[in-house]
């Protein structure tokens, strides 16, 4: 997972300062490799959580949009659409589309 998850992303993301235009996709799953549901997650006590579990729906998005990049939070199909259609007009920028699916 270093190649993808590591530190070349972040750095591509950084890349924001520069104002390259990029647009990063994130298959969001709660988790590396699987995570949990958010009830799931609550209802589990932290010392028995699976090493792979990240906290639920977490909002990589607004961290586009603090940095001066564009974010969108995609729960359905017509979301991920529209977002991949305004994140393609867009070419001075930064683009991150969280997509969350089935963790």
């Amino acid at each position: 997972t270093l190649a993808t998850m590591g530190v070349g992303l972040g750095f591509a993301i950084a890349a924001v300062r520069a104002n390259l235009p990029m647009t990063i996709i994130i298959i969001n799953n709660n988790g590396i490799y699987h995570g949990l549901d958010t009830e799931s997650y609550n209802s589990t006590s932290l010392n028995a959580l699976p090493s792979t579990a990240l906290l639920p729906d977490v909002r990589y998005d607004l961290i586009a949009d603090a940095t001066g990049g564009k974010g969108y939070f995609v729960r359905k199909p017509q979301e991920l659409e529209n977002a991949m259609k305004e994140a393609l007009k867009d070419n001075e920028k930064v683009i991150v589309i969280n997509v969350m699916i089935q963790p």
